[in-house]
């Protein structure tokens, strides 16, 4: 069967940096389908569409140059290919036509979208299934902040389930690890947690103790693997970038890009990576060389292009070789 993976409304980044790509990419190695970055008319060709809405999905349509023609094109030609050969990807179908008639009186808007025709994409959306990442057959599960993507083992049966800002300690706190469901035939569990903690908590004066942070982690994910009975693999915080590195304001924590020196927060990296390399568990971690490398050169060599804080998918666990310690 040939399978797509396309953006409704917004274009898939072509660039390898892209930490959005990098997400369409994810899905597309699990999926075992190509990717047509601007729904064009070769969707048609597919047996299976699947529809991406974006890594940085938060529930609203944002169409930076309006409801444009391109944009009834988009969702002209996902009419054409019919719901019944749709699925929507992380996420229950959005109501795209309700979010166009919004935009029906806006000077940016085309004359071609109409509230009849809103009406025919909110029935379409209507019938559109969707699916998650572990609810389709996979023998790995990742599990994990924003960064679990790039930690990720490689293979078709690998499940990854990001939980955008976990922290470490929220999870600990929130016992998630307890609430981790892994269905029968999984030989495995990466957990992907603590590199939100290192850039902007673990440095502050009311932060909480580390070796007991950390000691109350080697508890839980001993519990965890007692639970489920496999393989469990714990990672290391990404490596630290240098301070200049401008991100969007949606990475800051209480007005800040960071907190503490870039200094204090290697140290900080080093000792979760010393500590969790004395316990029974697989350390993944970035070839040590990102760690010691200039910040700024780190930076514009393995992390994502432009402005933020994720490895370019290019050098993915997947895709580079990684340590396991």
């Amino acid at each position: 069967m040939s399978k797509v993976i396309t953006s409704p409304a917004t274009n898939i980044p072509l660039h390898e940096k892209s930490h959005v790509r990098g997400w369409s990419l994810t899905w597309a190695d699990r999926l075992n389908a190509e990717i047509n970055e601007r729904c064009t008319q070769d969707i048609m060709q597919y047996d299976k569409v699947y529809l991406d809405h974006g890594v940085n999905w938060s529930g609203a349509l944002n169409l930076f140059a309006g409801a444009d023609d391109s944009v009834f094109e988009r969702f002209n030609r996902l009419l054409a290919v019919g719901a019944g050969k749709v699925t929507s990807l992380d996420w229950e179908m959005p109501d795209y036509g309700a979010f166009l008639a919004k935009r029906l009186n806006a000077a940016s808007t085309s004359k071609q979208i109409t509230a009849e025709w809103c009406e025919a994409v909110s029935n379409f959306c209507k019938e559109v299934e969707h699916i998650k990442f572990d609810s389709i057959g996979h023998t790995w599960l990742s599990w994990g902040d924003s960064h679990t993507p790039a930690y990720a083992p490689n293979g078709h049966k690998n499940a990854v389930l990001k939980k955008d800002g976990r922290t470490l300690f929220g999870a600990l706190k929130e016992r998630l690890l307890d609430d981790i469901e892994v269905k029968p035939g999984v030989e495995g569990v990466t957990i992907c947690l603590g590199s939100i903690d290192v850039r902007h908590h673990l440095c502050r004066p009311e932060s909480a103790d580390l070796d007991k942070l950390l000691q109350e982690y080697r508890n839980q994910a001993v519990r965890f693997r007692d639970r489920i009975g496999v393989t469990v693999e714990l990672c290391a915080p990404v490596p630290i970038e240098f301070e200049s590195r401008k991100i969007p304001k949606t990475g800051y924590f209480k007005g800040t890009p960071f907190f503490g020196t870039r200094e204090e927060r290697l140290n900080k990296t080093v000792q979760i990576m010393s500590t969790i390399k004395s316990w029974d568990f697989p350390l993944v971690a970035p070839p040590s060389l990102r760690y010691t490398i200039d910040g700024e050169e780190y930076a514009k060599q393995y992390m994502e292009l432009g402005g933020s804080v994720h490895t370019a998918p290019p050098f993915y666990r997947r895709n580079s070789e990684w340590a396991i310690l």
